[in-house]
């Protein structure tokens, strides 16, 4: 530990006395041919400054339309999975209803081949969702990736 100590030390030491710095006072002890000193500049004329831009900047328009076609398919395909999953919880609460908490339908009223009739919707229904959750998926990569057109 002491060494790596003593070298960030003498680094800095080293890098302290090594830098150099020079001002219009060393110009009077060193002479180059063609320099010019403050004074120098200050005695040329000022620059021409630019007023206007030599051209005028091009004012492009973005194109967004294909973009806003595939967001507006994500936002139907959206509405279309809300509605399959409104509907597979309308009929779980319809089978829930149907049975009981007890295994038997409110007032002891049976419901005989409710569930294993309703058993292919359900099913229907699950799939319909998987198959949706698919496409949002693929359909937002397709939006966020679809291509920007700038028109001149």
């Amino acid at each position: 530990m002491r060494r790596y100590l003593f070298l960030a030390l003498a680094l800095v030491a080293t890098g302290a006395w090594a830098e150099e710095r020079y001002t219009n006072a060393d110009l009077d002890r060193i002479y180059v041919p063609g320099a010019y000193t403050n004074e120098d500049l200050k005695a040329l004329p000022p620059i021409a400054m630019q007023e206007a831009p030599a051209m005028p900047l091009a004012t492009t328009i973005i194109d967004t339309s294909e973009r806003d076609f595939l967001f507006a398919q994500l936002e139907a395909l959206e509405a279309r999975r809300s509605a399959f999953a409104r509907s597979l919880a309308y009929e779980e609460a319809r089978l829930w209803t149907a049975y009981g908490p007890g295994g038997n339908a409110p007032n002891d009223y049976p419901v005989p081949g409710f569930r294993s009739r309703s058993r292919l919707f359900r099913a229907s229904l699950r799939k319909q969702i998987a198959m949706l959750d698919k496409e949002i998926e693929d359909a937002r990569w397709r939006a966020v990736r679809a291509p920007v057109t700038y028109l001149p």
